[in-house]
């Protein structure tokens, strides 16, 4: 399951939220008073928790087990970090002794392929 853009998470989220007022909440129009002691502190809360429930609700699914959550988990994060792994190993393609010591450009590599290690490391 991938994450729904943000362009369709605001087609489909405006219709329940609109019709109550709520938008605010979501395009940030509604600030939280600053004031501990304004009357609308509470309200704003609560009307903000709900908000925050019914976006919960849209973005996850039921998991029936760890399995299933860290599964989800790895996809989403798998596709988060395709482009700093492209650029990791675009990086290690490039890298080049040069004018370094040998021991400067080792540990150069070595940073690079334990970063890459780091995100093929999810089983």
């Amino acid at each position: 399951m991938q994450p729904p853009s943000v362009t369709a998470l605001q087609i489909d989220s405006r219709q329940p939220i609109d019709p109550e007022g709520y938008t605010g909440f979501v395009d940030g129009s509604i600030i939280k008073p600053s004031n501990p002691d304004d009357p609308l502190l509470k309200t704003r809360e609560r009307c903000d928790d709900m908000v925050v429930s019914w976006i919960h609700v849209q973005l996850c699914k039921p998991f029936n087990n760890a399995y299933e959550v860290w599964n989800e988990l790895r996809g989403r994060l798998a596709e988060q970090n395709r482009p700093r792994i492209f650029r990791l190993k675009r990086a290690l393609a490039n890298l080049s002794q040069g004018n370094d010591l040998v021991i400067i450009y080792d540990w150069k590599l070595k940073l690079i392929w334990d970063e890459l290690a780091l995100h093929y490391a999810i089983p």
